[in-house]
């Protein structure tokens, strides 16, 4: 019997093929084809591969000449743009190894990763990043450079460069410098670090998870079995953060490694208004971003003449039992047929080209997204697949495919990945695709996998007879009552927010009698019932504790109880001043609630509901 390999990572039986050589090819054969779009003073504009190769060598060139050297560790901080892509892409090239950081992360966190990284070369989207970098300067020996993508000119500080004046330094590449690309790209092997992606996970700590040249391979290649083929996924929608691990290899690597097209939102914060410029055949996103689409539609069905809401919840319906039927529309039974065709007019059609005509489907990751949500989704014809990883799994373990898929689930494993049930119900990977340890943090690593070689992900879940993947909760998120009953609050959670007026609920229980809730409002809801209700309006926070507001909270939070079970129910609420916030340090980068900090900062608050 083959012997695991150490901490799990055992090599497959293929050669790899790699991101970097597939990325020179495509720049020889390609040509032409366009490799990234977007918006410049107000026109969208296309760089095709060839365009992306003179760019990239620049760079590499650059930061050669600059003296990077092979293994030093180059970082970028920023928004997602194409700015992002040619600091990471020509870093690589030139034989770096590359990491990010959030924006929004505050300057403490920043020093951390820079330091922990030794990190000689940094990459900043702008001046308010740059003045973050400034203020901790004394306290970073190790950087040398910083490339700011847009801002002045000059800087007056020799270690303070423009972006443009780094593409200067590395014009014109001689003969030589292109072989030392080249031959960096064909030395590279499977145990080569490619990328040091920090965790933004709700420890207080970041962790840097060491992933490989094989680790990316590996999961090209799984991914690519597992969907079938990546033909008629020409092009994607990029909008989430490339420092999150999910991004930067669904919708970054893998579009350039099958040669394929990104296009990148012209907001961001606001993607949705880029479907339709940019049509995608396929896009990946977090829960959030369905939930908050979701939540803006049902508001739109509650604006206008009463009878817009019935009729939009009737053709949901009609979705919702076309879906279920498993029939193709022209198969359907006349009676059903004919109230398709009528809700297909009336709302479906119209939801669907929220995210243009082209779109074949949608990945959520990174955490989970109510089972409502998805099924209202799918009943306008937008079919969205759940998936499930880790940072340390190079992003996906499991996932649903446009061919099988089911609700509530998270798909089967990919190709070559194994995935158990451990002690306490966490789920156990192995599988060519995870890292091998942390950065600097063997502690870290020695805790992370069990004896046998399995990553401990922290994460409780199931797997059914047929393979089927199901996640119940976070380890570190189940609540432990003063009686000793363990409480998994997801379920919880997905009752209140499938509510109109709650967009966010933290649920807090532990050592306590009975089940408490910090919730957020939707701000948007709240003013549409303020108009519909004749209440004045005023502040989101004022206009809360208003005795008709405070009404529909109760009658929502009511409703909610009456989903669950009786020891599952909140007895009391508070309603929240102001949405948590990353910068806060409540939610991390990818929006998931810090339980730490926010246990310590409400603490007050949920003892008033005890008193």
């Amino acid at each position: 019997m083959d012997q695991p390999h150490p901490h799990g990572s055992r090599k497959p039986d293929r050669a790899c093929s790699f991101l970097i050589p597939r990325l020179l090819e495509h720049f020889e054969h390609l040509d032409q084809q366009p490799a990234l779009r977007f918006k410049s003073e107000g026109e969208y504009h296309d760089l095709s591969y060839r365009g992306l190769k003179s760019i990239l060598f620049a760079v590499a060139t650059g930061l050669m000449r600059l003296d990077l050297r092979p293994g030093d560790r180059s970082v970028i901080l920023s928004n997602s743009c194409p700015d992002w892509v040619y600091a990471d892409l020509g870093s690589l090239l030139a034989g770096a190894v590359t990491s990010a950081i959030y924006p929004s992360m505050p300057s403490t966190e920043i020093a951390f990763i820079l330091k922990d990284l030794e990190a000689r070369f940094l990459f900043v989207e702008d001046e308010e990043q740059l003045e973050k970098v400034i203020a901790i300067r004394e306290d970073l020996p190790f950087l040398e450079r910083v490339f700011v993508f847009r801002g002045k000119e000059s800087y007056g500080e020799p270690w303070i460069m423009p972006l443009g004046n780094l593409l200067y330094v590395g014009s014109a590449p001689s003969r030589s410098e292109v072989q030392t690309i080249r031959d960096l790209a064909a030395r590279t092997t499977e145990d080569q670090t490619l990328a040091v992606v920090y965790t933004g996970g709700a420890a207080d700590t970041p962790k840097g998870v060491i992933l490989t040249h094989g680790n990316y391979a590996a999961t090209f290649a799984m991914v690519e079995r597992h969907l079938g083929s990546f033909q008629g996924l020409d092009t994607t929608l990029s909008f989430l953060p490339l420092a999150h691990a999910f991004e930067r290899l669904a919708g970054y690597y893998l579009v350039l490694f099958a040669g394929h097209t990104i296009c990148y939102a012209e907001d961001p914060g606001n993607p949705i208004r880029s479907f339709r410029n940019a049509n995608p055949h396929f896009a990946v996103a977090v829960p959030r971003f369905f939930e908050q689409i979701y939540h803006e539609l049902i508001l739109r069905s509650l604006r206008g003449p009463i009878w817009r809401k019935p009729l939009f919840e009737w053709s949901i319906r009609v979705g919702r039992k076309v879906r279920r039927s498993g029939l193709a529309p022209e198969r359907l039974p006349m009676p059903l047929s004919l109230q398709y065709r009528l809700a297909e007019a009336l709302t479906l059609r119209r939801i669907r080209s929220m995210f243009g005509n082209r779109l074949r489907f949608m990945i959520s990751g990174s955490g989970p997204l109510n089972p409502a949500v998805i099924e209202f989704f799918h009943a306008a014809g937008v079919l969205i697949l759940e998936g499930w990883g880790s940072t340390e799994a190079t992003a996906p373990c499991t996932l649903n495919t446009p061919d099988h898929h089911r609700l509530g689930t998270v798909g089967r494993p990919l190709p070559e990945v194994e995935v158990r049930v451990g002690a306490d119900k966490e789920l156990e990977v192995r599988g060519p695709n995870m890292f091998t340890k942390y950065w600097n943090n063997p502690p870290a690593t020695e805790a992370a996998f069990t004896a046998d070689g399995f990553y401990k992900t922290g994460d409780l879940g199931e797997i059914d007879d047929q393979g089927w993947v199901r996640i119940t909760e976070r380890k570190r998120s189940i609540i432990t009552m003063a009686d000793g009953c363990k409480i998994a609050p997801a379920p919880i959670e997905n009752a209140l927010h499938a509510q109109a007026h709650i967009a966010r609920a933290y649920i807090h229980g532990t050592n306590r009698d009975f089940l408490t809730a910090l919730l957020e409002l939707d701000e948007k809801m709240l003013q549409l019932s303020a108009t519909r209700e004749k209440v004045a309006s005023c502040a989101p926070t004022v206009l809360a504790r208003h005795p008709v507001i405070e009404s529909l909270i109760r009658a929502e939070v009511a409703r909610a109880n009456a989903e669950l079970p009786d020891h599952m129910q909140i007895r009391a609420y508070r309603i929240m001043e102001r949405p948590f916030s990353v910068q806060a340090g409540e939610l991390t980068p990818t929006q998931k609630l810090r339980h730490s900090v926010i246990e310590r900062r409400y603490k007050p608050l949920f003892d008033s509901m005890y008193a």
